[in-house]
């Protein structure tokens, strides 16, 4: 009886492979390098609120691990000068955003449950991820390089999410987008973070805003 053994095809790019000469099909090659190309672990914006004055803890240890951090920042009068120059302070002192993997946030969560709470789909679930665009127009518009103020609007203002949607066309905060509302008689632009904050800038010249068109 003759037992017969069939190799299994290579592709006809392994061919050109020289027996012996130490190199491998480029095809292997590239097929390992998709695998893991494939497992490196996204990263997005995630929002958090830390207390007990431990939110630069927190932002140390995500910046040690090598993750951006952002906290919105305002510019505020030195005493007695009545001229806004100098020190700036936290626009929400309580919330920080990092962008990390989502096993980072979980793990900072389990390690500082005490004082630190991460925005989630769920009271208690998986932290959510926020939209880029949302997260680079809030970084924008909270910057104190633009000149104009900002004003949190506080949480549970509902009522100000409704609004003409507009885009800024001109100037240091071309791009960014959100609704134009009048905040005691003060047409301001506010920008949300969904389900996480707002604010509002003033002094925008109209001729900057242009309206973006709405479904019906």
């Amino acid at each position: 009886m003759r037992i017969i053994i069939r190799a299994r095809p290579r592709p006809a790019d392994c061919f050109l492979v020289p027996a012996g000469s130490g190199k491998k099909c480029p095809l292997v090659n590239n097929t390992k390098q998709m695998d893991n190309s494939t497992l490196e672990p996204a990263l997005n914006w995630y929002a958090l609120r830390v207390f007990k004055n431990r939110l630069h803890l927190v932002k140390a240890q995500a910046e040690d691990a090598g993750f951006d951090t952002y906290q919105a920042m305002k510019t505020v009068a030195s005493s007695g000068t009545g001229q806004a120059k100098g020190k700036e302070v936290p626009l929400i002192p309580t919330l920080l955003f990092i962008k990390s993997t989502q096993a980072f946030i979980e793990d900072l969560r389990r390690e500082r449950f005490d004082h630190t709470l991460v925005y989630g789909d769920k009271p208690g679930g998986k932290p959510a991820p926020i939209d880029n665009a949302q997260m680079e127009t809030f970084i924008l518009v909270t910057s104190p390089k633009g000149g104009c103020e900002v004003e949190y609007i506080p949480d549970g203002a509902e009522q100000f999410r409704k609004g003409d949607p507009v885009r800024v066309t001109e100037g240091f905060y071309k791009g960014a987008t959100g609704v134009v509302r009048r905040i005691k008689k003060d047409r301001k632009l506010l920008i949300a973070v969904e389900g996480v904050a707002i604010v509002a800038i003033s002094n925008i010249p109209v001729q900057f805003l242009e309206k973006i068109p709405t479904e019906n």
